[in-house]
């Protein structure tokens, strides 16, 4: 048979992804059918297929073979395209007892005289690895186990996640080894107690209910004789959010998750949950992937801390800041002190209210100071240049590096018992000009109701308004509690 060496290359390179870290690889199956192959992958806790567009000849073998991955990696790798050398396909061929693995290796150059593309044959490479039975031995037995069918069939409805958002959310829950990453259908987002902070990336809504669509539903559910306020709420819930399932993930298998769907074409990515297991696939004409995988163990303290952080108001002070300006006054101030924690502080400057770092060493003779200008700031209590906030630099900085947008907020909880929490978060501008201006017409309302003359120039929006607009902007969200 014949296969892009790209479609190939991408393979391997997932089951490497997938496989890191594993002590015992029990093999790759290839289950060929007339143009077409499935590479198949499994040790019982994990599994993957991927189907390949191949060109089979007479002299393949149609069905289930298992080969080494060490050998057939390095035999793929040693295909590779390089420089001026070009390696468009491989020719696998069926032998007795191996797999002859072949390709045609190619030298592109542009003629001198008209400027034409010349390719010209510049050599071959040709690697033997053995293949045997899927029943052979018990390693390679353990491929056969996995109905890998099953991973694309569920009797329940999968819950939709777009691409790019799952996996943008991945890669911001899982910087740190041996973490537990949560999918949470109840505040329809995703989140991971790393050491000292804890990250939540909320997910966007399916589609946004008119009164029209939840009319249409109510109705369909009262000439079904099915409705009820609980079965009505679920209805609703299930027409426009993403999370139906709860799920735990390690770290090590998001990374895997991500790899394996990094580079797919299609916009969706399906998610079923059964028991412990978890299967995500696309399947489309053109692409047909998919990862199955036994969850990991989940912990109340994880999902006690984030209901508690989550729970808050963070109304006590808000700020705005550039998010590279601020990134680097924390990384620079990181550099100059040796000290775990610093004081944090919002002073009045002439170019308006700022939070200045003090960072020293004596061991170094250094005294820094370091100002970022807010670029918003709302202080209902009017008392924030008197406060004094510990931080650790490094946690900071740790959790401003997840965040990626222009802006970014750092917005406190101030608790009576002196405890003080900070949710540090992405800013989505174009989500921030509509709530604002959303709170603008709410205070021509408000006005109105109270006779009040309303001027667009002069009339303050109320501070609680303000305060309220901040949950219609914020994305990726960063909390810790800061040292009193």
């Amino acid at each position: 048979m014949r296969v892009a060496v790209k479609a190939i290359t991408d393979i391997i390179n997932k089951i490497s992804n997938i496989t890191s870290g594993d002590k015992q690889i029990p093999g790759v199956m290839f289950n060929l059918s007339e143009n077409q192959l499935d590479v198949c992958y499994s040790d019982g806790h994990k599994s993957f297929v991927q189907r390949l567009g191949v060109t089979t000849e007479e002299t393949d073998r149609i069905g289930q073979i298992v080969v080494d991955f060490s050998q057939l990696q390095r035999a793929i790798m040693n295909c590779q395209p390089y420089g001026r050398v070009s390696v468009d396909e491989i020719v696998i061929t069926y032998n007795e007892s191996t797999l002859n693995i072949s390709a045609e290796q190619v030298y592109v150059y542009t003629d001198g005289a008209d400027g034409t593309e010349v390719r010209q044959k510049a050599g071959n490479k040709r690697m033997d690895i053995p293949w045997k039975e899927p029943g052979a031995d018990m390693r390679a037995s353990i491929l056969t186990r996995m109905d890998y069918e099953s991973i694309f069939e569920s009797d329940t409805t999968p819950d939709e996640y777009s691409k790019d958002e799952l996996i943008d959310a991945l890669n911001k829950t899982s910087p740190e080894k041996g973490k537990v990453i949560y999918f949470s259908g109840k505040t329809q987002s995703i989140f991971v107690q790393n050491q000292a902070h804890l990250t939540a990336i909320p997910i966007s809504k399916l589609k946004e209910l008119t009164s029209e669509d939840l009319d249409t539903i109510r109705g369909e559910m009262t000439d079904a004789g099915t409705f009820t306020d609980e079965a009505y709420a679920k209805a609703i819930n299930d027409a426009q959010n993403r999370i139906h399932y709860s799920l735990a993930i390690n770290t090590q298998t998001a990374k895997a998750i991500t790899s394996v769907f990094n580079g797919i074409s299609a916009e969706t990515i399906y998610v079923v949950s059964k028991d412990k297991f978890v299967s995500m696939y696309v399947d489309t004409d053109t692409e047909h992937i998919g990862f199955w995988f036994e969850m990991a163990i989940a912990s109340k303290a994880h999902t006690g801390a984030f209901e508690r952080y989550n729970s808050l108001g963070y109304r006590s002070y808000q700020t705005l800041f550039l998010r590279e300006v601020i990134t680097n006054a924390v990384e620079s101030a990181l550099k100059a002190t040796s000290s775990e924690k610093v004081a944090m502080q919002f002073v009045e400057t002439e170019d308006g209210i700022s939070v200045t770092l003090n960072a020293s060493s004596s061991q170094k003779s250094i005294s820094d100071v370091y100002n970022v200008v807010a670029r918003e700031v709302t202080d209902p209590t009017k008392d924030l240049l008197s406060k004094s906030f510990n931080v650790s630099l490094q946690v900071i900085d740790d959790m401003l590096k997840q965040l990626k947008t222009d802006l970014v907020a750092f917005d406190f909880d101030c608790g009576e018992n002196g405890v003080t929490c900070v949710r540090i978060s992405e800013i989505d501008t174009e989500k921030r000009r509509e709530a604002r201006m959303a709170a603008r017409e709410k205070t021509k309302e408000l006005c109105a109701q109270q006779a009040i003359q309303f001027d667009p120039n002069s009339t303050p929006t109320p501070v609680e308004l303000v305060l309220d607009c901040r949950k219609d902007m914020i994305v990726a969200k960063q909390f810790t509690m800061l040292a009193k």
